[in-house]
């Protein structure tokens, strides 16, 4: 959820460059003159992707006007309940502020508390039609409708904000990063409708808007990390770090860019000590845990999954021994847990995967518990226990497919289906996992027919990673369709990006290639 908070921002003062001239935007509510200029610098750091420094401006217009109600809803503490707090008391105030700033808050109220995605789209549609020249309004809606795999509108509405306002970054940037793989944040095309060259043509115009913004050169440098040109990549990285003077989110972004590439370089002691480097770079222990996690994710790539192990476990010791909020050390706790379960389970260490996953359960359990204390209504109580328990199904399902209990996986993918069958109208992603999963089931159970219908039915809504990717890869090759497994497991072994995903079956595919398959 943290991601999609950047979504819904509000439009502020953008002047064209080239022509000096105002470009619409909407009237903020607030008597503080310096509010509004914090929140504006909130948004504009945003644009560029500077997301703490957007942040560190968002809670500086909060702390200048504590009624400033759109302010109080993007500023992301990194604390749940505070974001939490903050976004009812704007919805319950809401009548207060503008209309736009209105329907603003109501869109990320019925996406945050209910888990209503398409209903807040349906409102930022309304907006674009009641006030169609704020190129703000379209940027966002944008982003809005490539995570909901509307590429074609996303698409269109971007290209209408840079009509509206030739120096649209975010619009520009965007459109480059539809195109390749940037991470979680951003939503691409289906990687067989990519097209770096378009991507390039992007980022170049993005580079012209903002010479100096670092983001640039570092998406770029991703561009040319797909192209497996990874001496282009450091070179662009290494060029995004020169426009970063001081320890900000970029600074430690790009640092993590130059060791992902050392990675994918093979040059491992290398990488890890680049990526030592982002742990010491990290602007707040969300990033810290992560960074941790991706220093595991190289021991993996050598194979080295005890050491992982071992290096995840100090991790979570010193974690706890931070001076921050309960629940941000919970969820880096939990963050490294996670990877720590993966890991152990795919070693096939039944006894330790289970204690892991029970530790996992119980701390999702726990936070459930702490929801329903604060929880509005039977409408948001029933989002919370639902959640719970597809967590709790879907970690039951993919243990027992890795241990071989292919009858309770079955029957944790069953009662999946028919909690989450019923969300599709509201949420076209709702029976993802349980595709993936029932794809993985069904080709372990020895039924390729069925598991290509399932894994193609995935496919539907978009990738659905390296790890997925790989299984799908090995059903294509059950079924005779030795072509395009080879294609994906080649992919798989030379892809220079780091996550779990690719972490646990890079090797693998590598393994099947070794094999001519």
């Amino acid at each position: 959820m943290k991601n999609l908070i950047y979504l819904l921002l509000v439009s502020i003062t953008l002047i064209s460059c080239s022509e000096q001239k105002p470009v619409k935007f909407i009237t903020l509510t607030s008597d503080s003159e310096d509010a509004k200029n914090a929140f504006m610098e909130g948004v504009l750091r945003d644009d560029q992707n500077e997301v703490n420094e957007s942040e560190d401006a968002f809670k500086k217009a909060t702390e200048l006007d504590n009624d400033f109600l759109i302010a109080k809803v993007f500023y992301n503490s990194g604390i749940p309940s505070v974001q939490r707090e903050n976004l009812i008391y704007a919805y319950e105030n809401r009548e207060k502020v503008s209309d736009i700033e209105k329907k603003i808050i109501e869109a990320n109220y019925q996406m945050q508390i209910y888990g209503e995605f398409n209903k807040a789209i349906e409102i930022f549609d309304s907006l674009i039609f009641q006030y169609p020249d704020i190129p703000f309004l379209y940027e966002r809606t944008a982003n809005m409708k490539a995570f909901n795999k509307d590429f074609d509108q996303a698409i269109s509405y971007w290209k209408k904000a840079l009509e509206l306002n030739p120096n649209s970054y975010f619009s520009a940037l965007r459109l480059g990063l539809l195109n390749v793989t940037v991470g979680t944040e951003f939503m691409p095309l289906p990687e067989d409708k990519r097209d770096l060259e378009e991507g390039k043509k992007w980022l170049k115009l993005a580079s012209d808007i903002r010479p100096n913004a670092s983001a640039t050169p570092r998406f770029l440098g991703n561009i040319y990390r797909a192209e497996l040109e990874l001496d282009k990549a450091l070179a662009a990285y290494e060029l995004a770090l020169t426009k970063n003077t001081e320890k900000t989110s970029q600074l430690m972004e790009q640092n993590l860019m130059v060791a992902h590439t050392l990675n994918a370089m093979g040059k491992y002691e290398s990488a890890r000590e680049a990526y030592s480097e982002t742990i010491t770079l990290s602007v707040n222990n969300y990033w810290w845990a992560i960074n941790h996690n991706y220093y595991a994710m190289s021991l993996l790539a050598e194979k080295k999954y005890d050491e992982a192990i071992r290096f995840l476990s100090q991790a979570q010791i010193d974690l706890m021994k931070i001076d921050d909020s309960k629940e941000v050390l919970e969820w880096g706790y939990n963050r490294i847990e996670f990877l720590k379960w993966l890991i152990i389970s795919h070693s096939q260490r039944k006894e330790e995967s289970m204690a892991a996953m029970n530790i996992l359960n119980e701390k999702s359990k726990n936070d459930l518990d702490l929801s329903l204390n604060t929880a509005l209504d039977k409408k948001e109580i029933e989002k919370l226990e639902r959640n719970y328990a597809m967590t709790v199904l879907f970690r039951q399902a993919w243990s027992d497919i890795l241990f071989g209990e292919y009858d309770s996986a079955r029957t944790s993918l069953n009662k999946m289906y028919a909690v989450q069958k019923i969300r599709v109208e509201e949420n076209p992603d709702a029976l993802n996992r349980y595709y993936a999963l029932s794809g993985y089931l069904n080709l372990m159970e020895g039924n390729i027919n069925e598991s290509l219908s399932l894994y193609e039915k995935r496919l539907e809504r978009g990738d659905m990673g390296e790890y997925h990717n790989y299984f799908y890869a090995l059903t294509l090759k059950a079924s005779g369709n030795q072509e395009k497994s080879k294609e994906i497991f080649v992919n798989l072994a030379n892809s220079p990006f780091v996550d779990w995903s690719i972490a646990l079956v890079k090797n693998l595919a590598k393994a099947q290639i070794k094999t001519n398959l």
